[in-house]
């Protein structure tokens, strides 16, 4: 019966869209008919509708978003997640990512041109919501949310300038260091570190990023496990609060943090020509 439904939803919208695509509607006039095909239907059909038309809304919201920075000649947008215990994996890991313009202008022409539903739905890659975007070079058909249905993601404009003004994780998202970790860091954990200053330390660790996940009962934290051991706990909005390096008197600390995080990227280990590649801007 589920299969039915789906089904018989798909074709119904698929037909009425595919002319929508074809110019036959204004929008008003495609809301009007919509709600007119699918007066008689299930509250299940109806809430797939809902669903369809609720990630269009979003996702027309965001290329508005792009075509103002293509109007307005700036070279970046960054993505804005809603970091809470509701988080996808997908969103978690594009979170704060400053995307170029031009990668985001590729998926923006083919949303916009797209001639059909089969065409428009290869426009938009969803099949990364569990697993999330662990690489430095996105797919084609990712970077414009939405991610996936009932996604709150967002994008904004950024300037060249702002761009270079902040610091940029191994995935390219933006984070900054609490002053005050600064001075901890520096009287308690330093010393027993090879690194000559804690800008290298925190620099490497979010450079070379091992493991990523989220603690169980701080839903709006992300935690990060570098390459090199470190783990560094982040605020919603990219602020580094804390960090526990390994082997020093904060491991009761590192060791409770981590048996309460729920890693969603496990031992991300870039391949030798992959990095670099990285280390070459390709």
């Amino acid at each position: 019966m589920g299969n039915d439904s789906t089904d018989r939803t798909q074709k119904k919208l698929k037909a009425i869209l595919s002319e929508a695509f074809e110019g036959k509607y204004t929008t008003q006039e495609l809301s009007l008919h919509l709600r007119s095909e699918f007066e008689q239907w299930s509250n299940i059909e109806a809430a797939k509708l809902e669903a369809a038309i609720d990630f269009h809304l979003r996702q027309g919201r965001n290329l508005g978003v792009v075509s103002r920075a293509i109007e307005q000649e700036d070279d970046y947008l960054q993505v804005v997640a809603k970091i809470d215990e509701r988080t996808t994996n997908i969103c978690r890991s594009m979170h704060l990512r400053v995307i170029p313009l031009s990668h985001l202008k590729k998926q923006y022409n083919s949303i916009i041109q797209a001639k059909s539903v089969d065409e428009a739905k290869t426009t938009t890659n969803l099949s990364l919501e569990r697993t999330g975007a662990w690489s430095h070079k996105l797919p084609a058909n990712l970077g414009i949310p939405p991610y996936h249905f009932g996604c709150r993601t967002i994008l904004r404009q950024m300037s060249d300038i702002q761009v270079k003004q902040v610091k940029l994780d191994e995935f390219g998202r933006e984070y900054e260091i609490d002053e005050n970790i600064t001075a901890k860091l520096t009287q308690k954990h330093l010393k027993k570190t090879r690194y000559r200053s804690v800008d290298e330390l925190l620099r490497e660790t979010m450079g070379n990023i091992s493991r990523e996940g989220v603690h169980h009962e701080n839903g709006d934290r992300r935690t990060i496990l570098g390459s090199n051991g470190v783990l560094v706990v982040l605020s919603r909005d990219g602020k580094i609060i804390t960090a526990f390096p390994p082997d020093t008197d904060s491991t009761k600390y590192y060791d409770k943090w981590t048996a309460h995080t729920y890693f969603d990227k496990v031992e991300h280990r870039l391949s030798l020509l992959t990095r670099i590649q990285k280390w070459l801007g390709l």
